[in-house]
């Protein structure tokens, strides 16, 4: 099952948490709000979006493709000459809880929250004649190692109203629910 999540209200917030669950930064990591697609049913969350701008890059190269060097050797990024690319001054931060927001309904504004790594593959795309370049975007999804608290302050209080906070159980990847609109 497909949950396009495109117009609208639709926005994705990418906010670090730490490798144990129990702490999300408040201060969103990257914004996407130029989505064309997103598809929130699988294992991943994933978007074909508009988004190809210099904050998208460089949220790739600081938590993507600047992996440290003692990372394994599948997270690292190699170039096509075969270069691993690590940097000393990359972010230990490797996974992050996203929110993404879809249409407003009868029962209220849709939001899908994920934990995930951002796929290594992410920032890639293709051309085709007469069709708009949308780079690609994709969170992996992990299961909770603990029950992740969803702070009020994490929701945009300009598309949704949030009363009280709620929290991912652990061991979910993703949790969906419909929030009151602002």
């Amino acid at each position: 099952m497909s949950l396009n999540l495109s117009g609208g209200k639709a926005k994705a917030v990418f906010y670090p948490i730490n490798s144990a669950h129990t702490t999300v930064t408040a201060v969103a990591a990257l914004t996407l709000d130029e989505t064309v697609k997103t598809d929130v049913s699988g294992d991943n969350f994933s978007f074909d979006q508009g988004k190809a701008d210099e904050l998208l890059f460089t949220f790739l190269n600081t938590y993507v493709y600047n992996r440290s060097p003692d990372e394994p050797e599948a997270d690292k990024m190699i170039l096509e000459t075969g270069v691993t690319r690590t940097s000393s001054a990359s972010s230990s931060v490797q996974q992050f809880l996203c929110l993404v927001y879809g249409e407003e309904n009868t029962d209220g504004v849709l939001v899908a929250h994920g934990i995930g790594t951002i796929s290594k593959d992410s920032g890639g795309w293709s051309q085709e004649f007469q069709k708009f370049v949308k780079p690609t975007f994709q969170l992996d999804l992990i299961q909770a190692k603990a029950e992740v608290v969803l702070a009020i302050a994490l929701y945009d209080a300009a598309i949704v109203t949030v009363a009280a906070p709620g929290a991912m159980p652990i061991n979910n990847s993703k949790y969906v629910t419909f929030e009151t609109p602002a």
